[in-house]
């Protein structure tokens, strides 16, 4: 069985519809986690944790992540 990730509607993040979190949220409470509502903040602390961002698909965030490497250098 495939993730939900990983199907064809979500490689492309920026082209989500109806918003990033909500359906990050439906596909958790789907699979029977956070049924009061996703904690933002702690998901972004483990998604970070967890991510690479060289390897990071998104164009809005290789866009944020090219200037912030831009500015730091």
């Amino acid at each position: 069985m495939q993730a939900s990730f990983e199907k064809s509607k979500f490689r492309d993040a920026d082209a989500i519809s109806g918003g990033t979190w909500e359906a990050l949220e439906r596909i958790f409470q789907r699979a029977g986690y956070f049924r009061t509502g996703l904690r933002k903040l702690e998901a972004a602390q483990a998604i970070a944790d967890r991510m690479n961002p060289a390897a990071n698909r998104s164009r809005s965030f290789q866009a944020f992540r090219d200037v912030v490497a831009e500015m730091a250098s």
